[in-house]
């Protein structure tokens, strides 16, 4: 298997799939060697079904644990943090992942549960990163996998193999990652995208194996779900992690060189991203090509009942905000009585307000402001605002 190949393989049949990709580049006999300890994170932030694009297909994952220990893997661990606000083990048991992955020989490890097992990494080359917290068990084991799913996202543009390796990271490491724009100016445009890129010069995955059996796409107004799915039977997978995130990109309609964190782990020398320098192996990518629509709710609607007010905010505070309003449909929102929504460090009104008064997050609920709705976290996942609301009789 060299840097820079890639493999790509289409089939209804999941776990076969995943193999035969595994295959086109020689199985991982050439990444694992016998009595290695592997350790698999896949997507499983949300308590959502994989048939959603939202979480990885559990097949897959299954095919990517069988695959390993038939390369003599000692042990086999999937491992996965939720998004802040959730917990990956009653996730995982929710859904029935934990049992599948048991039964086939894996041990699975919920990493909320081990919010000090960390280690702490220097980021020499971090342009924004100056120490990076992993949990230990991602930081020490022999081989690390990647098992994302082919979406895309509000902020980053594709959620991939890169940046799912967030799910290694605990909670004051992710929210780091959104915070670290909002404390200094920096002439960065996406703060999150160049602290994905800082960590992979020091953690970064040994092989990537992207679900593309179904996939994600844009934004659902009006739904509360992130966005629709798309069917796409295809697996991607390769030991270079920028090219296979590269490729993954392009199948989803985008230019991996204009994607800023795959962008900036090129420009470091971290792997290939451009297309035209990529051997693939399998199936050509532009005959699975399809645009997907971006992960964008859109400008927030303009109300007279509604006033916002942003200033110093992270894009962790803003994202929830954004996600709140855009879930919730027009015509209920132009029914609400008058509301404002102060948001970040600077938010704080230049006069007397007209309406009952909601703070998002932790900078704002320490602006002193009466009688207010203080909706706590750092940052709060947006179903928090959206029960206050609820609670207000703001509802759907």
């Amino acid at each position: 298997m060299k840097n820079g190949e890639v493999a790509i393989q289409r089939g209804k049949k999941v776990i076969e799939t995943v193999k035969k990709t595994l295959n086109l580049l020689g199985g991982f006999e050439n990444v694992i060697e016998k009595g290695e300890t592997v350790l698999i994170t896949p997507n499983y932030a949300v308590p959502m079904r994989s048939d959603t694009g939202a979480t990885t297909n559990p097949e897959v994952v299954v095919g990517v644990i069988e695959a390993a220990r038939e390369a003599g893997a000692r042990k086999v661990i999937v491992a996965e943090s939720s998004i802040v606000g959730f917990d990956a083990g009653k996730i995982m048991t929710a859904l029935g992942v934990k049992q599948m992955f048991e039964k086939v020989g894996a041990k699975v490890l919920n990493l909320d549960e081990k919010r000090h097992d960390v280690v702490a990494k220097r980021v020499p080359r971090g342009k924004l990163l100056k120490k990076l917290r992993i949990f230990r068990p991602a930081a020490e084991c022999d081989v690390l996998i990647s098992v994302p799913v082919l979406k895309t996202h509000i902020y980053t543009g594709v959620s991939l193999g890169m940046k799912n390796l967030k799910g290694t990271l605990p909670d004051v490491q992710k929210k780091i990652f959104h915070r670290v724009g909002a404390r200094k100016e920096t002439e960065e445009e996406f703060e999150l995208d160049r602290c994905i890129a800082d960590m992979m010069t020091v953690h970064n995955p040994d092989f990537t194996v992207i679900d593309g059996v179904v996939g994600q796409e844009g934004f659902v107004p009006g739904s509360g779900v992130c966005g629709t799915p798309v069917k796409m039977n295809t697996i991607i997978a390769g030991n270079d992690f920028v090219a296979v995130d590269a490729l993954g990109a392009y199948i989803m309609g985008r230019d991996p060189l204009q994607v800023n964190h795959i962008r900036y782990s090129h420009e470091m020398g971290l792997g290939e991203a451009n297309v035209e320098n990529i051997n693939v192996l399998g199936e050509h990518p532009d005959t699975v090509r399809r645009e997907f629509r971006h992960a964008i709710p859109g400008e927030i609607g303009k109300y007279e009942n509604v006033t916002i007010i942003e200033g110093g905010s992270c894009s962790g505070c803003s994202f929830a905000l954004r996600w709140t309003l855009n879930a919730f449909k027009p015509l209920h929102i132009r029914r609400w009585d008058k509301s404002v929504f102060l948001v970040g460090t600077n938010s704080e009104p230049p006069g007397e307000i007209e309406g009952k008064p909601f703070l998002i997050g932790k900078c704002a609920c320490n602006l002193p402001i009466r009688n207010a709705i203080k909706v706590t976290g750092c940052p709060p996942p947006f179903w928090y605002v959206i029960n206050e609301l609820k609670k207000e009789k703001r509802g759907y």
